[in-house]
């Protein structure tokens, strides 16, 4: 004579029934690795599906005027940042390439900041990752003590 199970007692009382497979036979899996180009395409549309950059900045403007409770300083660096890194050539993968990122937009857009004179709110992004520890506390000081190119110049008096 079977003993019934216990309901405390480990197991399933029943079999669960079998789904069969089905297979996709279109599109790459999402297992396949999708790679892209680093350099900027030199014609449009030769990577495939692009979108245009004045229709890429026209929405992040859009999208940050709705913002309420976001200061103007801090939606003119966003937007900064948002057009930096929607370009191809600015898109880099992986936690690890954040600080190169990091260090080439404010190498590219250094002049443009302390313009707009957005400096501390540069700092604020940059304390973000530091506070999340993507960053070292020598790339932290790398990036906040930024100064952009000497162009021949040394503390005020120009180099022959």
């Amino acid at each position: 004579m079977k003993r019934k199970r216990n309901k405390q007692e480990s197991g399933p009382s029943y079999k669960v029934p079998k789904r069969k497979s089905k297979k996709i036979e279109y599109g790459p899996s999402y297992k396949v690795p999708c790679t892209f180009s680093i350099v900027a395409a030199p014609v449009p549309g030769l990577y495939g599906h692009e979108i245009s950059m004045k229709f890429i900045n026209q929405t992040f403007h859009i999208r940050l005027n709705e913002l309420i409770d976001v200061e103007n300083d801090e939606k003119a660096f966003f937007f900064l940042w948002n057009t930096f890194t929607s370009e191809r050539s600015n898109r880099r993968i992986g936690i690890l390439a954040v600080y190169n990122t990091l260090l080439s937009f404010i190498h590219q857009k250094y002049d443009e900041i302390k313009k707009r004179n957005l400096k501390s709110v540069w700092n604020i992004f940059v304390l973000y990752f530091k506070t999340l520890k993507i960053l070292t506390e020598e790339q932290f000081f790398t990036l906040v003590f930024y100064r952009g190119n000497f162009d021949g110049k040394w503390f005020g008096c120009k180099t022959q």
